[in-house]
């Protein structure tokens, strides 16, 4: 899943994103299960459990963070190519982990 928001970015607290996140699964589940309705997702809302959802370290550190692309390398063009083949010749590989290091430094 993917969402694009300008409201949604790093300041956005837990719970908020916590109520986010179940709406766009509910939304998920209406659109492709036909046993899921509407009616039900509405009433389990109000019972995510705040004080549980704001009792995790705000914001988490990096290392608790532990996001699935941490310990792989891929290769990718080179932005000076823009979107044109480079050849593989060209490609470099990078790890998303230490990319983001390199720009957001903690």
């Amino acid at each position: 899943m993917m969402v694009i928001a300008d409201d949604i970015d790093q300041t956005i607290q837990p719970f908020e994103y916590a109520t986010v996140i179940f709406k766009m699964f509910g939304d998920f589940l209406l659109t492709n299960y036909k046993k899921f309705d509407k009616e039900t997702l509405d009433a389990l809302l109000p019972k995510l459990d705040r004080q549980y959802i704001e009792s995790f370290t705000f914001p988490a550190s990096f290392e608790e963070q532990q996001y699935s692309l941490d310990d792989i390398e891929y290769p990718i063009a080179p932005l000076e190519y823009g979107y044109e083949w480079a050849g593989l010749d060209k490609l470099v590989t990078i790890n998303p982990r230490i990319e983001y290091l390199k720009h957001y430094a903690f």
